[in-house]
């Protein structure tokens, strides 16, 4: 049997927050793997410099799991000093990179190409801080076509590499990766549902932030998340007297200025940072509707955690979420505020509420299901790269 590395760091905060998609995803997986794999050969990596959920250390501590250090290590080191054979991450993104040979495999999960296939938007700017994200924008809005070409080729370069093994979330990433890449082969490319990360209930922790029923939207700071829209689309709806038994919370969200400097009825919004995930699933539950105006997604959890608990969801029609959600949500065009009030309107009507409701929650189940499925082909994947 291999030795091989599980990337914790894939759970520490990125530059997309603190908890994220790929976080999720690398939790999941990660604590379904601990029973399949003997301590001795298994190897995790985190950064302690980085915030960390205690209870995966505890885990790893439990399972007798090696716990390694990149803050005090490279992992080049790190490999050659415990004779790693599988390197595992579910962001390969933070290695694209490095320089694995047939000594030591990269085994991965990619999730979307979304630098590609989405270079900006005109609200970026908004969200923009920092010199070096400020050129970075400027090369991607004046040249993108330059942007796009030195991406393409970062990811060209790591998939070409024979020592590199993957699995993709949808079919969506899945034809993304051929369309962009033609030279990999269809049938080499397994679709697996990311797993979803079920949060115990703890009636407790739960904080009521508003009394009046509201609408949820999530991850304020990320542009690619395109909350300005809709968050200008509610404020219209406010303005005109649409909506005014309701409020809006938005979650993930430290720059509040970039929404209070550009809506009227201020004291509709709360703007709060970012939330765990027990608060959070607590939010899903006790919303009225979920709103995702999402401008690219390579799977989508948000939507799923809301129609657990039978939330009519409001989405954008974007990228994986046709696959992922079918008929069970309103959908909309995420660069029209018209069409995005619309949807809003519609789900007030009770008969239309309650049709949405029912909707979410059949296919969260049949999601859910394959999801379950699925987790178990990832842990093979994995545990078959070690035998």
């Amino acid at each position: 049997m291999k030795r091989i590395i599980f990337d914790l760091t894939a759970v520490q905060p990125n530059d997309t927050g603190i908890f994220h998609g790929g976080g999720k995803y690398a939790k999941t997986v990660f604590l379904e793997l601990i029973k399949s794999i003997p301590s001795d050969y298994l190897y995790v990596l985190y950064d302690s410099k980085q915030f960390i959920e205690e209870f995966l250390l505890y885990e790893c501590e439990a399972y007798g799991v090696n716990i390694l250090d990149i803050s005090k290590h490279s992992l080049k080191e790190l490999i050659f000093k415990y004779n790693i054979k599988i390197f595992y991450t579910s962001i390969p993104s933070y290695y694209i990179k490095e320089k694995f040979d047939n000594e030591c495999k990269f085994v991965c999960t990619i999730h979307d190409l979304r630098e590609i296939e989405l270079v900006t938007d005109t609200y970026e700017i908004m969200y923009t801080k920092g010199l070096k994200n400020i050129l970075k924008l400027f090369i991607k809005k004046y040249f993108p076509k330059i942007y796009i070409n030195h991406q393409i080729s970062k990811y060209y370069e790591f998939l070409k590499n024979n020592s590199t093994d993957f699995i993709t979330v949808t079919n969506y990433s899945k034809y993304s990766l051929l369309t962009i890449f033609p030279f990999l082969k269809e049938e080499n490319i397994q679709v697996l549902y990311s797993p979803l990360y079920t949060i115990k209930e703890n009636s407790e922790k739960y904080i009521s932030l508003v009394e009046e029923p509201y609408f949820l939207l999530v991850s304020g700071d990320r542009w690619v998340k395109n909350n300005y829209r809709a968050i200008k689309a509610l404020d219209g709806l406010y303005s005109k007297g649409l909506i005014n038994t309701y409020k809006v919370l938005l979650t993930g969200c430290k720059k509040k200025n970039i929404y209070k400097n550009h809506i009227t009825n201020k004291d509709k919004f709360i703007f709060i940072d970012y939330v765990d995930e027990e608060l959070l699933d607590k939010l899903y539950k006790n919303c009225y509707a979920f709103i995702y105006p999402t401008l690219n997604e390579g799977f989508g959890y948000p939507p799923l955690e809301a129609m657990r608990y039978k939330k009519p969801v409001l989405s954008s029609a974007s990228s994986s979420l046709l696959e992922l959600l079918e008929d069970s949500v309103l959908y909309f065009n995420p660069y029209t505020i018209i069409e995005i009030q619309n949807k809003i309107m519609q789900i007030l009507n009770l008969q239309i509420y309650n049709k949405y409701s029912k909707k979410a929650y059949n296919r969260y189940l049949e999601v859910r299901n394959r999801q379950d499925e699925d987790l178990k082909g990832v842990i093979d994947f994995i545990v078959k790269k070690i035998k």
